[in-house]
């Protein structure tokens, strides 16, 4: 073969695998969904799959991690309203160290009035926000931005989260009456956060206060009602314990 027909063969190959790189598929990214049943984040994976150009893997609090792991996802939908949320979807929790790693952002589908977990969501670095009641195009909007790299924060919740940035009690208060919720006595509080029981009573009572309620299940009722305590399934459910989110909270 002459050396010019050589170059024309080359120059065919070069185009034919430029065509060839043209026609193949796009690979389409993924998009995670973390719910605490896995029939609702199969439902909201098959409408992300089907009104987006993502594709969207189901999953639950219990697997949410090792799932971001495996499948490397451009954005994670999360509906943070379960107790086995608290530890995972906190600053340093599984979920939110392997979606920092990978560097793929949070949406939250939540309450407004629950300023608790809207907290939990503003200290995990989440960049959107969307309403648990509003329609699902309010979802599609949320994921289309925050994979543009742009912050979503529907209308219906702006007014919680600024509620959220002013946090009405401090962490360990919050620790207490976690386990006030739970039942436990004071001297039991006491030895399970390495407290005095007095010092265990004055963050019962500054908690009690700061939640503007008449005594301990008033401020129960009230932290609980307004997301600061998520109420914790029975176990047997893959939830961590009150000990395990305490030991992080510190």
């Amino acid at each position: 073969m002459s050396r010019r027909s050589a170059a024309g063969a080359g120059s065919a190959a070069v185009r034919a695998g430029r065509r060839a790189a043209e026609a193949a598929p796009t690979p389409r990214g993924r998009v995670l969904v973390v719910h605490e049943t896995r029939l609702v984040s199969a439902a909201l994976s098959a409408l992300l799959a089907e009104r987006t150009a993502l594709d969207a893997a189901p999953s639950c609090w219990e697997s949410g991690a090792a799932d971001a792991a495996a499948l490397r996802p451009r954005v994670c939908v999360a509906c943070p309203e379960s107790s086995e949320s608290v530890g995972t979807l906190s600053p340093d929790g599984t979920l939110v160290r392997q979606l920092r790693r990978a560097r793929c952002p949070l949406v939250v589908v939540v309450d407004p009035r629950r300023v608790g977990t809207l907290r939990r969501a503003l200290d995990a670095g989440a960049q959107g926000f969307v309403h648990d009641q509003g329609p699902p195009e309010q979802l599609l909007e949320a994921v289309r931005e925050v994979t543009g790299g742009r912050r979503y924060v529907a209308e219906a919740v702006r007014q919680g989260l600024a509620d959220a940035a002013r946090m009405p009690v401090t962490r360990r208060e919050l620790q207490v009456l976690r386990h006030a919720a739970a039942g436990a006595s004071v001297a039991e509080t006491a030895a399970a956060l390495h407290l005095a029981p007095g010092t265990v009573r004055n963050y019962l009572s500054s908690g009690i206060r700061r939640l503007g309620a008449r005594n301990k299940t008033d401020a129960v009722r009230a932290a609980r009602e307004t997301g600061w305590l998520l109420v914790p399934r029975p176990s047997g459910h893959g939830s961590e314990g009150a000990g395990s989110r305490d030991r992080r909270e510190r």
